[in-house]
């Protein structure tokens, strides 16, 4: 699964069928706390596309997300249709996100990642979903990784030098 990095978007939104497609074998409970959000029907806040069509949010999620040896919970919200997971520049910005466009990188949180172009032009960065640690219980967590589908932590990598 990828996640886009856009910088246009202020908001960090996911479509509720790509979210219900990843979460359909998830444990109610888990997918209750995720969803605790819900507004009861209310309107959340109003999303206005670049087009200039208007969607009313009625969901937030925190979805469990581990980046390197962090595990956090990265508010999204949930529009309707097969919209893609979108990190949008508030969030990037409480990440300390920092992109390279010209390299495809982006640093989050501490942890440089390298990512994909995508047939629209965008930095992609790979998730994947698989069994995790969080408030001392086992439960699925997206795992950010970098385009060869490993982890990497700045602090982790050796720095060669040549001394001539």
């Amino acid at each position: 699964m990828e996640v886009i990095l856009d910088t246009g978007a202020t908001k960090t939104v996911i479509g509720e069928k790509v979210l219900d497609s990843i979460t359909k074998n998830w444990q109610k409970e888990l997918k209750t706390e995720i969803l605790k959000d819900r507004n009861s029907g209310k309107e959340v806040m109003k999303f206005k596309f670049g087009d200039s069509r208007t969607v009313s949010l009625k969901t937030i999620v925190h979805l469990p997300v581990q980046l390197a040896d962090r595990v956090f919970k990265l508010k999204a919200h949930v529009l309707p249709g097969r919209v893609p997971f979108l990190i949008g520049i508030e969030t990037m910005r409480k990440m300390r996100g920092n992109i390279d466009t010209l390299n495809s990188t982006v640093e989050l949180l501490g942890t440089k990642l390298k990512g994909n172009i995508n047939n629209m032009g965008h930095i992609v960065l790979n998730l994947t979903v698989a069994e995790g640690r969080h408030d001392g219980r086992s439960i699925p967590l997206f795992h950010i990784v970098n385009d060869k589908g490993t982890r990497e932590r700045e602090s982790d990598r050796t720095v060669k030098t040549s001394t001539r």
